[in-house]
């Protein structure tokens, strides 16, 4: 369940700290080991990503370089 639910709230578009906080975990760890994401819900943000940078672009584009 608790899978289920932790998944639900980040799909639902619920930030990860928040969903850590509702669980009450002290890092992130945690939360990302009960968080699966659909390949529906993946497939809609690699959807999202084409509408802000376009059908032709790198991942150069999407991620900044530090």
């Amino acid at each position: 369940m608790r899978h289920h639910f932790v998944s639900k709230l980040v799909m639902a578009g619920v930030y990860l700290n928040m969903v850590r906080e509702l669980l009450g975990y002290a890092d992130f760890n945690m939360t990302l080991r009960y968080t699966h994401l659909t390949p529906k819900h993946k497939a809609a943000v690699v959807g999202q990503i084409i509408l802000l940078y376009g059908p032709t672009m790198s991942f150069d584009m999407i991620f900044i370089k530090f």
